[in-house]
């Protein structure tokens, strides 16, 4: 796989992190405009189903952030799939890690531009 293939799926993932921390739903629809989203509360797609998915998931008036680390390309039969560790982070206010995990990404070239086709997110760790 070459390094353009690389840098989309860092891309891509990274990009996800920052419209996670700013909490912009707005970018989510745009950035999973071909996508599923799978959390461990269910799947989601299409502009009224991410919506209430991430109107739920970001919710709460804390700043978070995400780190994003360990992308590594994987086969995929359809376009290319990456896998990644991540952290969330919450500024309670001082930063408290809230979830540990791994995020599984299918994504592909659509007209040209690289995107999303489906993101499974797993949360190995979580604070009750």
């Amino acid at each position: 796989m070459t390094d353009d293939i690389r840098s989309a799926a860092q891309q891509l993932l990274y990009d996800y992190g920052a419209i996670a921390d700013a909490k912009n739903i707005h970018a989510a629809l745009e950035h999973f405009r071909h996508a599923t989203v799978t959390f461990p509360q269910g799947s989601a797609s299409g502009d009224l189903q991410l919506t209430e998915l991430y109107s739920s998931l970001w919710g709460k008036p804390n700043q978070h952030r995400h780190i994003i680390t360990n992308v590594r390309l994987v086969d995929s039969e359809l376009g290319y799939s990456a896998k990644a560790l991540y952290t969330r982070w919450e500024f309670t206010p001082a930063p408290l890690m809230t979830t540990m995990g791994e995020y599984e990404m299918s994504f592909s070239r659509h007209d040209r531009v690289w995107a999303v086709d489906s993101l499974v997110v797993t949360r190995t760790w979580q604070v009750s």
